[in-house]
């Protein structure tokens, strides 16, 4: 019975709280209404008082039956969903994209709506789209005024009195954020949850209890300790790697920068060249890996090819570096630049998307800027490092970031496979295995904050 009546209470309390939201919604479109020169009342009957606030925010009706097509698609889809795993699998596949487009569609209708109150982009979108009974409250009851004026006797829009024109940057800055709505919002649905909890079990001891779950103990920061002082391999892979990544991320942004600078030029084929250096995109996804490192045909090829080289008693690349190491010339750069040589596979099947990166950069540079350059006298090279690499180093710090995580991501990271051997090996250890998770996720977050300062630096120096 005190369960029963336990849970009564706690549905009373969340059905009173969301009725106070809702009239509390109500009373700020009553007023915001007002404000607009609509009438009050409308905001009482539910649909349409999103129509008038629709109406208000873009100036008219347009896009709102679009809007509402959206969501009608969505619940059928959500309903289809119910005929078979196939159709279950389709159906909701599409719900998701069908609320993602009602989303982005109600994020613009925001932006729009704090325009007209004289309001930021971040308004509309922090405040009336994530929290609307703060914006909403905002509008009403602050000083906020409607600019929008309306011809009443044609009943239709005629012109903006005092109107806030919204800069080139800030309408950049709108389409970037509804690219990155949907991102933001699967974050929010899928991702925050398991962060939460996998802090909670890098600071417990996890216990799997047969059937029910598990059960978490707190142990203060013991698995972080056990992860650091006492693994055997943890800290030692974590060097190795983090050595590989500085040398990797060197390797791929020069050779990406080169590629992409050559691709850049005018000569036939350039098009299909293009696409072959785009292709390591498509083989490097999470697919083509799996089925790579699952296929018995290519092991049992790669094992004929390992055998043949070793059987030979020749190995060129290996003789070269021992004989330049037993020479002493420059033995340490030679390491370096033999690892890049060994890596090279890994190096052109991470460089696709970065050469896509800096092709762009260096397709916004004018060509007046060369031509300039050519009058003056300058070189090739000259041109290089006056106007070429300066107007392309800020992307330097995208493919950076991107290059770090995407080598922190490998399935090849003995890292990871650490991980995942503590978590579904013989130990079984979620606490520890979450432990080694936020080390290694905070090691990334350095090193993408040391290599985004210094680049900022060379960027800022360039300018």
């Amino acid at each position: 019975m005190e369960g029963f009546f336990g849970n009564t209470a706690l549905v009373i309390a969340s059905g009173s709280f969301c009725a106070i939201m809702i009239a509390f919604c109500v009373v700020c479109m009553w007023k915001i209404f007002a404000k607009a020169g609509e009438k009050g009342w409308k905001a009482l009957i539910p649909i349409y008082n999103i129509y008038i606030l629709w109406k208000i925010g873009w100036g008219s009706n347009r896009f709102f039956h679009a809007f509402l097509a959206i969501f009608f698609a969505a619940y059928i889809l959500d309903v289809i969903t119910s005929f078979g795993d196939l159709a279950w699998t389709i159906g909701r596949c599409l719900f998701f994209a069908a609320v993602a487009f009602a989303c982005v569609y109600s994020v613009i209708m925001n932006i729009h709506l704090a325009h007209r109150f004289g309001k930021s982009t971040i308004f509309g979108i922090l405040l009336l789209f994530l929290i609307p009974p703060a914006g909403f409250a905002i509008l009403a009851f602050t000083k906020a005024d409607y600019v929008y004026n309306r011809d009443t006797a044609g009943g239709q829009a005629s012109q903006f009195t005092n109107y806030r024109i919204v800069p080139i940057k800030e309408k950049r800055a709108i389409t970037g954020y509804c690219f990155i709505i949907p991102f933001i919002i699967g974050f929010l649905m899928f991702m925050v949850k398991p962060l939460v909890l996998s802090m909670q079990m890098s600071l417990n001891e996890v216990k799997l209890i047969p059937g029910t779950g598990f059960s978490m103990t707190w142990n203060n920061f013991n698995n972080y300790h056990y992860a650091m002082a006492t693994d055997p391999n943890f800290n030692q892979y974590l060097i190795d790697e983090i050595g590989r990544m500085v040398i990797n991320t060197i390797a791929t942004l020069v050779m990406s920068f080169v590629v992409a600078v050559i691709l850049n030029q005018k000569f036939k084929g350039r098009l299909l060249c293009r696409i072959i250096f785009f292709l390591p995109v498509i083989l490097s996804s999470g697919v083509l890996p799996g089925i790579e490192s699952s296929n018995e045909f290519y092991n049992m090829m790669s094992d004929i090819g390992n055998t043949v080289q070793n059987s030979s008693g020749i190995n060129i690349s290996q003789s070269l570096q021992d004989l330049l190491s037993v020479s002493g010339v420059a033995g340490e750069i030679f390491d370096v630049i033999f690892q890049m040589i060994d890596a090279i596979y890994d190096i052109v099947m991470a460089s696709g998307i970065q050469i896509i990166v800096f092709l762009s950069g260096l397709q916004a540079i004018s060509a007046s800027l060369y031509e300039a350059a050519d009058v003056e006298g300058c070189s090739a090279w000259e041109s290089f490092w006056k106007i070429t690499f300066p107007m392309v180093s800020p992307l330097l710090l995208v493919n950076t970031i991107y290059t770090i995580i995407d080598f922190f991501m490998k399935n090849d990271n003995r890292v990871m496979e650490r991980i995942n051997t503590v978590m579904y090996g013989v130990q079984l250890n979620f606490g520890v295995a979450s432990a080694m998770s936020w080390i290694y996720f905070g090691v990334a977050l350095l090193f993408i904050g040391i290599s985004s300062l210094i680049i900022r630096l060379v960027v800022k120096s360039h300018e």
